[in-house]
């Protein structure tokens, strides 16, 4: 494992999703000293998705799918033919809060081979971009990622050793398998890891696992599943989707005293 970098490859699912213009160009505007490879897996193109990913030309890479595959099988796909040294999965919602998020994030990787891992803080945004309450990545230590206190997904920028190792995301997910992944990596792989105190991303309110009760909840069943296949005792599993929601609960109640309601759920302009 070694410092080079030449090449960072950003992969991006979407879905009949019109922002993804948004995230494209806050990749493709990064100011880094290397080439970045934009990989991006569309489900069920519709003619508005087909004009704009036309407009990038040959600046991205476009695999189309003609039914919808799922998050986790099209970031396989995306995997099967990214390049770079380093990988990142950015939603389509998504953006990267500034034009020096891969440069801080590489010089990370450089200044220390080890590193597999390197995350960072998330901005929770509404539609028109107004900043809403946070909170922001914490340590990836054993009781956080019980409690389910992963980095944030879109924050996550991977070495492609890791890949070549475990290979790939499971894709019996429908929502939790990201979680899956860093999971893996954190807790059995014991991948080394940086954590940058740093806004990385912002992160539009309302996404796949954001405010949705029934997504949430079968957010919380499919943490379930993440730790049994990551070996952790059966009659703990049975305990994983409880845990997962008083985290929660706790959580959220502490940021709504401190912001109130309307500013935490991005009610208010």
């Amino acid at each position: 494992m070694g410092g080079l970098i030449n090449k960072v490859s950003v992969i991006t699912v979407v879905y009949r999703d019109p922002r993804l213009s948004r995230a494209l160009d806050s990749v493709l505007g990064q100011q880094v000293d290397c080439e970045i490879e934009v990989v991006v897996v569309s489900d069920e193109t519709d003619d508005e998705l087909n004009d704009i990913l036309d407009s990038y030309g040959d600046r991205i890479t476009v695999l189309r799918n003609p039914g919808r595959q799922g998050m986790y099988r099209a970031r396989n796909q995306g995997l099967a033919v990214a390049t770079g040294e380093v990988i990142a999965f950015l939603n389509a919602d998504d953006y990267y809060a500034d034009s020096q998020v891969l440069a801080a994030v590489l010089e990370v990787f450089r200044s220390d081979p080890a590193v597999e891992l390197v995350y960072g803080n998330v901005r929770k945004v509404n539609s028109r971009g107004k900043t809403l309450p946070s909170r922001f990545a914490k340590e990836a230590s054993r009781l956080n990622c019980y409690l389910g206190w992963l980095p944030p997904d879109p924050t996550v920028f991977y070495r492609r050793e890791v890949f070549d190792r475990v290979h790939h995301y499971h894709e019996r997910f429908e929502i939790d398998g990201d979680a899956e992944l860093l999971f893996r990596l954190l807790m059995r792989e014991r991948a080394p890891y940086r954590r940058l105190d740093r806004i990385l991303t912002n992160f539009e309110n309302g996404g796949m696992s954001n405010w949705s009760v029934r997504q949430r909840l079968k957010m919380a069943w499919e943490y379930r599943l993440v730790w049994r296949l990551n070996d952790v005792p059966s009659v703990l599993c049975r305990l994983a989707p409880l845990l997962i929601i008083i985290f929660w609960v706790v959580s959220y109640a502490e940021t709504i005293s401190k912001f109130g309601f309307a500013r935490f759920s991005g009610l208010r302009n």
